[in-house]
Formats: C-alpha cells, sequence, structure tokens
C-alpha cells in the first residue's frame, strides 16, 4: 500500500517479503513430496496437512490433534477431502500443485498460523479449523444412528437443520453414484458431501451433485431425470401442508434457470435443439448459468426449494438505497417448514472439549 508520495511503509514491504518468502518455503515443501507428476495424491495431501499442524499457532496446542490422539486421522480427513473435491477438478485422485499453491484453501489453513486469537466466527467459519472439524465430526455421530461408522440412506435422509430436507430420490441415487461399502456411506463420503453441500456454489461442488441428478450418466439431466427429481419435492411439499406449483412448472422453470448465462460467461449461446428432441441440461450449462447453486437446491432439497419459490415474501424492502442490505440479511433468514429437519448441532468450542475424546 503506498501514501500519497507513493511510498510504501516498512511494515507493509515486511509483510510482501513475509508472504513470499512463505510462498517459496511451501512451493518447496510441496515439491518434497511430489513424485514426478506435478500433482499431490491423498497420501502426500495428508502428510502435508500432519507437517503443518505443529507449525499452526491455532492448532498445535490442542490435545485432540495430538500424534497419539485418536481424532487426528479424522481431522486429517477433514482437510485433505475439501482439497481434493474442490481442486482435483479433473477426478485424477490428485492435486495439481502449482493449483494448490496459490488456492484460497491452502491459504484458509494458513491462516491457524497467526499468533493472534481469532475470534469464534472466524474461526467457526474456517473449515480447516479445529472447532469446524469437531462440527462435522458430530454430525456424523448424530446421524449414525446405528453406530456402525458408517451411514445408510436412511440415516442421511435425516441431514441438515432447518436449512434442508433432502429428498429420498435424490438421498437414494446419491448412494447409486457415490463409493460405498455393501450401501454404507463412510466419514470420507460423508465429508465430500458436506464439502459440496456447504459450497454448493463451486463448479467442483455443482458437478458432484450433476453426477447424481444425471440419471442416464450421459452427460446432461434430461426431462425425465427432472421429473423424477421434482416429484420427491412436490410429494414433500404436499406432505408439509403447502401447496406447491404444478410438477411441470417447476420442471420448466429449471430449465429457464440452467439456460441463461451469467456476465461473466458472456452472452447465452445456446445449443440448438433439434426438431423433436426434449430439452436437457449440460454440466456446463448448469455452470455457466450461474444458477447452478439454485437449480441442485431445487431438485434435491424441499426446504431448499420452498425457500426459492417464496424468495420474494423472505425479501421486504421500503427504497432502492435499501435494496441490496436488506435482500442479503432477509437472504439469511430461513423460515421452519419442515419441524422434522430442525436439528441444530452448534460446532463446539476447542475449550469444552479439552481433555474430552470424541466418541
Amino acid at each position: 500500500k503506498l501514501d500519497e508520495h507513493r511510498r510504501a511503509s516498512a511494515r507493509s514491504l515486511y509483510r510482501v517479503a513475509a508472504s513470499l518468502t512463505q510462498l517459496l518455503q511451501t512451493r518447496i515443501t510441496l515439491a518434497t513430496l511430489d513424485d514426478g507428476s506435478g500433482r499431490l495424491g491423498e497420501p502426500a495431501l495428508e502428510s502435508l496437512v500432519q507437517d503443518c499442524i505443529p507449525r499452526l499457532d491455532q492448532l498445535r496446542e490442542h490435545v485432540h490433534l495430538q500424534p497419539d490422539h485418536s481424532f487426528l486421522p479424522f481431522y486429517i480427513a477433514h482437510c485433505v477431502r475439501k482439497l481434493v473435491l474442490l481442486l482435483d477438478t479433473r477426478r485424477k485422485g490428485a492435486v495439481p500443485i502449482d493449483a494448490l499453491l496459490v488456492s484460497e484453501e491452502l491459504a484458509a489453513l494458513f491462516a491457524l498460523g497467526s499468533d493472534q486469537p481469532m475470534s469464534r466466527e472466524r474461526e467457526e467459519a474456517n473449515w480447516f479449523s479445529l472447532p469446524s472439524a469437531i462440527r462435522v465430526y458430530r454430525q456424523f455421530l448424530a446421524l449414525d444412528a446405528d453406530h456402525d461408522g458408517m451411514l445408510t440412506p436412511g440415516e442421511l435422509l435425516q441431514y441438515g437443520d432447518a436449512q434442508q430436507a433432502l429428498t429420498p430420490a435424490f438421498v437414494n441415487r446419491l448412494f447409486e453414484v457415490t463409493h460405498t461399502y455393501e450401501g454404507r456411506l463412510d466419514y470420507k463420503g460423508y465429508l465430500d458431501f458436506v464439502i459440496a453441500s456447504e459450497h454448493r456454489s463451486q463448479p467442483a461442488c455443482i458437478g458432484y451433485f450433476f453426477r447424481a441428478l444425471d440419471l442416464s450418466s450421459s452427460g446432461a439431466i434430461d426431462v425425465f431425470a427432472l421429473n423424477y427429481f421434482v416429484r420427491d419435492i412436490v410429494q414433500g411439499l404436499l406432505d408439509a401442508g403447502d401447496e406447491p406449483p404444478e410438477l411441470e412448472t417447476i420442471v420448466d422453470e429449471m430449465l429457464d434457470l440452467a439456460k441463461i448465462r451469467s456476465p461473466k460467461h458472456g452472452a447465452a449461446q445456446a445449443a440448438p435443439t433439434e426438431p423433436g428432441e426434449l430439452p436437457s441440461i449440460s454440466l456446463r450449462e448448469l455452470i455457466a448459468s450461474g444458477a447452478g447453486s439454485i437449480v441442485v437446491g431445487c431438485l434435491t432439497d424441499t426446504q431448499g426449494f420452498w425457500n426459492w419459490d417464496n424468495r420474494e415474501s423472505l425479501i421486504e424492502y421500503d427504497d432502492d438505497d435499501r435494496y441490496a442490505r436488506e435482500m442479503a440479511d432477509e437472504a439469511r433468514r430461513v423460515t421452519l417448514l419442515f419441524p422434522r429437519a430442525h436439528r441444530s448441532l452448534p460446532g463446539p468450542v476447542a475449550s469444552e472439549l479439552a481433555g474430552a475424546e470424541p466418541q
């Protein structure tokens, strides 16, 4: 940052030098883990995370992250699965080193190296923090009704709080396209699902849901698939005492949303439809529309569709000056429509868990 005389302060120069030094040190560390492919697989990423823990002030003193603690492998998996899901865009089972080096994810991990205390809000918002890992782990334990360390479709169906109500059609399909153990989802598979759900606007996460929504595995969500998933949305709304739109209306809305293009992708260039050919949604269209997160939510989550369908009633404003601020505020409020989905599982603070081993 320069002053009015185009001069940089010594403090800012020091920060730039420190950042460049850390970047170089990190690149050297990643190079030592490279097998020559320019990518890091899961074992290498696990080594990276484990080696980082003693060097990060916000992590190294925690009893749960000591080498002999049973929670350590779960924390490492918590970190590694996000790196793989978001950065391994070609699904090769390994993350490109260059992409990892400049990623927001690695920066978030290194942010835990600050020697200044973090607020609880900031700590819980950082996926790589210990409270975040414990929050997700405890949610998994709460869902695992039979305590076998795996989740059945029925158990995963209970996922979410007031903001989600997954449909049986989506959950059953997810278990068909996700790696399971005799029809049961392990903790790593659950982490992938949580990461995709909490970062649904990311292209990689849209791709995660797209693989489940593509019933025919043809590379497109066709009209049959749209009707299949929307049918459960309509039934869920009816069961909740709501009056849903017609099924065909919802399908048309989803097609319209997916066919638009966000400004950053330029003008719409929809592929022409042959006479008699039914419309469908490709992954590229879904991402380019800028509405991929909305479409995914509306096809998999009854509460999510209800919130979107009633978005105008959730936004109240008096004048144009207040519109942007109030739209953001009201969007955070979710009307509780489905009591069965209302389960609050706040992430515990580390001090509450000190000395208590996760079960």
